[in-house]
């Protein structure tokens, strides 16, 4: 049964995202994840997939009252979500399940995969961050939020 997967970081990019589970989904639409805001943390382990995305900091979602994390929701499948698991895995991620908002304002589950231990601030890598900015433009995000998210990247909360 296919499953909402919310993408806030590199596979906002859907050729990045076709790249890990083998296909770009055909349903997507842009989603905010209200109450969070988006941080970048140094990774603890280097990943073996991607390795050039870890030379900086990783996304992470942290619990913050107002603020609000600029995405994208991809219907993917279970074997689809199992396969995003185990690479997420390799950055020190998990799956947690969200209430995220459509642009059309409904509210929808969706799962997500964020980081599992807090770190220390540190920017992402250009190769990253170029992939995140160019997703949000690929998905119609504004120009003010494609900047905001540069912003954040770049900026120590």
């Amino acid at each position: 049964m296919p499953v909402w997967n919310f993408a806030f970081g590199s596979h906002l990019s859907k050729k990045q995202l076709s790249h890990i589970i083998g296909q770009a989904p055909k349903q997507f639409m842009r989603a905010i994840l209200p109450d969070y805001r988006l941080t970048f943390w140094k990774l603890f382990d280097s990943p073996k997939t991607f390795a050039n995305l870890a030379t900086g900091g990783s996304p992470a979602l942290v619990s913050d009252k107002g603020s609000t994390v600029y995405g994208v929701i991809y219907l993917v499948s279970e074997e689809q979500l199992t396969v995003l698991d185990k690479y997420e895995a390799e950055w020190g991620y998990e799956r947690a399940q969200l209430q995220v908002k459509t642009e059309g304002g409904r509210s929808l589950l969706a799962y997500a995969h964020n980081r599992v231990k807090p770190g220390e601030f540190l920017p992402p890598s250009e190769d990253f961050l170029r992939l995140m900015l160019t997703g949000l433009q690929e998905h119609g995000h504004p120009p003010e939020v494609v900047q905001g998210v540069r912003k954040a990247a770049l900026t120590r909360p």
